[in-house]
């Protein structure tokens, strides 16, 4: 049997995320290529593609003109985001964009409102959800193992839109947020050789209380010292359920309802060696001796860690995309716009000191 031609992808950026993650994850899997690199500057295009041995774009202009080019990565600096997506919104073929859709959550919405009027396949790269821990305890709640979700929280686990992400998985991707509650607060912090006080000449925390559409809560706490601080180096998230509850990896569940008893799940790691390398192969939950759910990975033999795994992810759905009409997107625009709302919100309330703020809808109905 004849194989299928590789699905042309190109790259717009050239920094670091295309020429550590994007370019060689283009050249390794099977279902694809790297068709070509833009950047702003031509020195660093022609550096990138004669690296990445593909061709330069020398405008993203000449990139979206060119018909043998399928679909396309963007991974440009994210002050450059709104600016380069605007431009895209003229574009038909399927893309992947990476977060934020705009550092401003106001215009992050009009960027979502440009790019959802043209109506082909946009996946923006969110992968906190995605990653196979995330991924088994989604399946998990869906399988009814710890009931109905009514709170959920982050705790360092994630910064704003992407925090949010992680807590609507947990409650379910229509939730929508009804009130936030939030404030904001700049903090004294002893100096330290190993933390470097990256945004800020301390240390500021934000906390968020959420209630959403389908009476759901959540709880929303983040440190800019979570980054790469020792002394906030714990980042957990988690849910109370009816039937159980989850701290990180840590779970519970009431097993059969009839003879309830509290059943401790455990997650289990087993890896392999390429190239030298120890990768993950599959995580197994387990509860006692027997497994419960299972996460594989699908290229055991490439040397990918779990964030890599995760953008192979959207990269397999964007081959997808280019083959079968109708393919949805891991974390469609309307999420997206409902999440970074959900930041806006946020951002509202802590202005306000005082309460409650209803989230901007976002556009495009509901997510």
């Amino acid at each position: 049997m004849t194989a299928e031609p590789q699905v042309a992808v190109a790259v717009i950026g050239t920094g670091r995320r295309c020429q550590n993650v994007y370019g060689p994850l283009l050249m390794m899997l099977p279902g694809v290529r790297l068709a070509g690199v833009c950047g702003s500057r031509p020195d660093r295009t022609t550096a990138a593609a004669a690296r990445l041995r593909t061709t330069a774009y020398s405008s993203i202009k000449d990139l979206l003109s060119d018909p043998t080019v399928q679909a396309l990565v963007a991974c440009v600096r994210w002050s450059e985001n709104p600016d380069v997506y605007r431009q895209l919104a003229g574009w038909d073929g399927p893309m992947l964009l990476e977060t934020p859709l705009a550092a401003d959550p106001a215009e992050a919405l009009a960027v979502a409102a440009a790019l959802l009027e043209r109506g082909g396949y946009t996946d923006i790269a969110e992968q906190y959800h995605r990653r196979p821990v995330e991924m088994l305890k989604r399946e998990l709640i869906d399988r009814g193992v710890f009931g109905s979700i009514p709170y959920a929280f982050t705790d360092g686990a994630g910064h704003e839109y992407h925090g949010f992400s992680l807590l609507r998985s947990y409650l379910g991707w229509p939730s929508r947020p009804r009130r936030v509650l939030a404030l904001q607060r700049d903090l004294p912090m002893a100096d330290h050789v190993t933390h470097r006080n990256v945004f800020f000449n301390g240390e500021r925390v934000q906390h968020a209380l959420l209630e959403f559409d389908n009476d759901t809560t959540a709880a929303y706490h983040w440190s800019w010292l979570n980054y790469d601080s020792p002394i906030r180096a714990r980042r957990l998230s988690g849910f109370t359920g009816t039937h159980g509850a989850a701290w990180g990896e840590e779970m519970v569940g009431i097993g059969d309802p009839e003879h309830p008893q509290a059943m401790h799940y455990r997650m289990e790691r087993r890896t392999r060696v390429v190239d030298g390398i120890e990768v993950p192969a599959e995580i197994a939950v387990l509860t006692g001796d027997a497994c419960i759910a299972k996460w594989h990975n699908p290229y055991p033999h490439l040397g990918l860690d779990d964030d890599r795994i995760t953008t192979v992810a959207f990269l397999d759905n964007l081959e997808r995309a280019v083959r079968e009409s109708g393919t949805r997107p891991l974390y469609p625009l309307e999420q997206a716009a409902a999440d970074h709302a959900t930041v806006d919100a946020m951002y509202q309330a802590i202005a306000a000191e005082s309460g409650c703020w209803l989230a901007r809808p976002s556009p495009g109905g509901t997510s």
